[in-house]
């Protein structure tokens, strides 16, 4: 009996081993079918077309197999051009200031409160804490 649970035991472990090697080498099916669709997804809500009829985007898939080389070589250089510049974008957004934002902000703020917007709005303490976006917020709203 002790040999059966030993060997009952020892399968198990392998079987987990297995899982966990399939979980983390991610060639879990389901997930990257999911996360496939969800790019798909976010790819037709950027092309703003997310609400048109299900027909006329398939009807256009199916077209799409019929564009030559040169019409798919221009759609690529354009899709990519707004992929990239959304990038650019998100990463502007998360970008710290400097300190030549830091000094205008000082200045700004011997005029004007603007540390009330940056307490309140977007619920920071210290200048070097605001990003880009924020930083042209605060220049747009406080500046004359």
């Amino acid at each position: 009996m002790k040999d059966k649970i030993t060997a009952l035991e020892e399968k198990l472990m392998k079987v987990n081993l297995k899982l966990k090697k399939y979980n983390r080498e991610g060639i879990n099916p389901r997930k990257a079918r999911t996360k496939h669709l969800i790019e798909i997804g976010a790819l037709l809500e950027i092309a703003e077309v997310d609400q048109e009829d299900k027909g006329i985007l398939l009807g256009y898939f199916l077209n799409l197999k019929n564009y030559n080389a040169e019409e798919r070589k221009k759609m690529k250089l354009l899709g990519d051009k707004v992929l990239n510049q959304r990038k650019e974008e998100r990463e502007q957004r998360k970008k710290l200031i400097g300190e030549k934002e830091i000094q205008e902000l000082l200045k700004l703020s011997k005029e004007k409160n603007i540390f009330e917007t940056i307490v309140n709005d977007f619920k920071k303490k210290l200048l070097e804490e605001l990003t880009i976006k924020e930083y042209r917020i605060i220049l747009d709203k406080y500046s004359d």
